[in-house]
């Protein structure tokens, strides 16, 4: 890892192509990607869309949501 980003892998002058060589990378189908047909490791089992079996429990925020500044910075949403 790297603080300055000019120093991050695929910022160099090899671009896209210095992630793609990198070792970590050897064997990763990058078509698949391209072609979004790439076949995830896993695929969990849900009921329906509210099914969150898959994570973990965590108690409820008993504070609740944070009180609303009323600036009205969200009215067009």
């Amino acid at each position: 890892l790297r603080d300055n980003p000019a120093e991050r892998l695929g910022y160099q002058k090899g671009g896209i192509s210095d992630i793609k060589k990198h070792k970590w990378f050897d064997g990763f189908n990058w078509e698949g990607l391209i072609n979004h047909t790439l076949i995830p490791p896993m695929i969990p089992e849900v009921m329906n869309v509210l099914d969150t079996s898959n994570f973990d429990n965590y108690p409820l925020d008993e504070e609740g949501p944070p009180p609303d500044d009323l600036s009205g910075w969200d009215a067009d949403f």
